[in-house]
């Protein structure tokens, strides 16, 4: 007799022990239908014993066999095992993810092609493709991919999106005729398994993908190439299970593959391990490097008048403006005059209350309505809706030269916004109010995550325009290598200061988020005896509020750093225990 050990889609059950006399037609991996109670349920095997004896248990028999053998391979067995280790995600609620709970299986009409070539794979080499045009780089990569073709190498190829998904397709499909697939999330997952059976028997030679495209069985995997890996999509915040990206790499160490970072805007990490030299950078000699041709001026706070005089003179000309603001001014606040107190918080998330309208009363981090009175609680008199000075100060200068039939003609002209996302091509001067947030925040990468959207925003349009930064801090040293337009050089300088302050990629960073319940006090007694076994191995700053729109249930932060995996892995499970046993709701981010 022989033992199984499955799992089940149900939470509260761990594991199960069913018993069988014959194992020609079960593998690790492999779909089986159970009873469970009055129940016939889907299970996947786990493991396989031989004559095991467990006492005061009679075991029951399998109803049937799903499929004969596993849907993925033992490599990527093992790779999801780390992914639930590392992310500290329970393997069983991952693998039912990937792989159906369907009770009938599609057979497979394919049979595996022998590669008569098989190559002798050296060790992985991670290169990095950066500042070349579009077109430039597609060359490029169709010369690589042709050259693995040759070697009967199949290639993987990831995307942030499913528009990119789709151009790429386009363009490699006219110039390489070979068998193409694709792999996202809006298919079904039956399609998905017809597709896994034809890479592992070498019916497909290239798969396009998202995130999830990474688990797919291949037989003689010889390339992987991710696209725009800044892109924060690897990572997504609603589900927050894995980083696409770094499974990449893991996945390249396992099966001794070759990795394409592309990105004309690289993470840190990418550019650290660069000087590092653990990574490669790739160099094409014909073909020059991208220069953007724009002008950058940098004017102090103070010099409100020089920016409305040099307005004034565009829209004579009849040329259009942007202005660029923070997020939260250009909605009101409620406010009174003389308490100078902010009246309202938020029912449900306790926040200030911001409305996007004076006459809706929305609140932007929950989105539920929340009852406003126009008059004060202490005082009774009238409340103020509050709005950016800077855009007050320049349309009282407009609308008095201006008679009321001309302000029409400033109102198509002058658009205000707080991204870069409202851009229009006939738009010529651009005006930046906002970069000062950014300089003096709390959060270390507020500075990372403005120069990669400026930068990404001048490769889209790169054109001659003038860009005009207003600051309190003319002098600072990005302004002078913004001007320049040098993105590496300002990422280096970032690293520098991180170096002093040991703060990633010199050390190892991961967030818990959890919601407000009655028992936070007790977890914090709890957590308060951890932190002194680990006070001199990890930096910590616990119980922080959270201010992003997206995370408004989650309010609360504990942020850790350490310069070692283990010890950062250690202190996270003692806390999520104690999470777990006052059943509080939380999301786990590791970086």
């Amino acid at each position: 007799m022989f033992i199984l050990k499955i799992i089940v889609p149900i939470n509260k059950i761990k594991n199960l022990f069913y018993k069988t006399k014959y194992i020609k037609n079960l593998e690790i991996g492999s779909r089986v239908l159970v009873q469970l109670k009055k129940q016939i349920i889907t299970g996947i095997i786990i493991n396989i014993y031989k004559n095991k004896i467990i006492k005061n248990i009679n075991l029951k028999k399998i109803i049937k066999v799903i499929d004969k053998k596993f849907l993925l391979n033992k490599k990527i067995f093992k790779l999801i095992k780390l992914t639930s280790k590392y992310y500290h995600y329970p393997f069983k609620e991952l693998i039912f993810k990937l792989i159906p709970k369907n009770k009938n299986y599609i057979i497979s009409k394919y049979i595996k092609k022998s590669n008569n070539n098989k190559i002798k794979k050296k060790k992985s080499k991670i290169s990095l493709l950066t500042k070349y045009n579009k077109s430039i780089k597609i060359k490029f990569i169709l010369k690589i991919i042709k050259k693995n073709i040759k070697k009967n190498l199949q290639i993987l190829i990831l995307s942030p999106n499913i528009k990119i998904l789709y151009n790429i397709f386009n363009i490699i499909n006219k110039k390489i005729k070979k068998k193409i697939d694709i792999i996202h999330s809006k298919i079904n997952k039956n399609k998905i398994i017809n597709i896994w059976e034809k890479t592992k028997k070498n019916y497909t030679n290239i798969v396009i993908g998202t995130r999830s495209s990474i688990f797919t069985p291949f037989n003689n995997l010889g390339l992987i190439i991710i696209l725009e890996e800044h892109n924060y999509l690897y990572n997504e915040y609603k589900k927050n299970i894995y980083n696409a990206k770094n499974l990449s790499i893991i996945r390249s160490i396992i099966e001794k593959n070759n990795i394409i970072l592309e990105s004309n805007t690289p993470s840190i990490k990418t550019l650290y391990y660069i000087k590092k030299k653990k990574y490669n950078l790739i160099k094409i000699k014909k073909y020059k490097k991208i220069k953007l041709k724009n002008k950058i001026y940098i004017l102090n706070n103070k010099n409100k008048n020089k920016i409305i005089k040099y307005i004034k003179k565009n829209i004579i000309k009849n040329k259009k403006i942007l202005i660029i603001t923070n997020k939260i001014f250009i909605k009101y606040k409620i406010k009174c005059k003389k308490c100078k107190y902010f009246q309202y918080n938020c029912k449900n998330c306790n926040n200030i209350l911001i409305l996007k309208n004076k006459f809706k009363n929305k609140c932007i981090y929950c989105k539920k309505l929340n009852f406003v009175k126009k008059k004060c609680n202490k005082c009774n008199n009238n409340l103020i809706f509050k709005k950016n000075k800077f855009i007050k100060y320049i349309k009282k200068n407009f609308y008095n030269i201006y008679n009321k039939n001309n302000k029409i003609k400033i109102k198509k002209l002058v658009k205000i916004s707080n991204n870069f996302t409202n851009y229009n091509k006939k738009i010529k001067i651009i005006i930046i109010n906002n970069i000062d947030k950014y300089l003096i925040s709390e959060n270390y990468k507020s500075i990372e995550i403005f120069i990669k959207k400026y930068f990404i925003f001048l490769e889209k349009y790169n054109n001659k325009k003038k860009i005009i930064f207003k600051t309190k801090y003319p002098n600072h040293y990005i302004f002078k290598q913004i001007k320049k337009n040098n993105y590496k050089k300002i990422i280096l300088n970032i690293i520098k200061e991180r170096k002093i302050i040991k703060y990633p990629p010199y050390s190892y960073e991961s967030i818990i988020r959890f919601e407000e319940n009655k028992n936070i006090l007790l977890l914090w007694k709890n957590i308060k005896n951890i932190i002194k076994k680990y006070k001199n191995l990890i930096k910590i700053n616990i119980f922080s509020k959270n201010k992003n729109n997206y995370f408004y249930k989650y309010k609360w932060n504990i942020i850790i750093q350490s310069k070692l995996q283990k010890n950062l892995h250690k202190f996270i499970k003692n806390i999520l225990i104690n999470i777990k046993k006052f059943n509080i709701k939380y999301k786990l981010e590791i970086n």
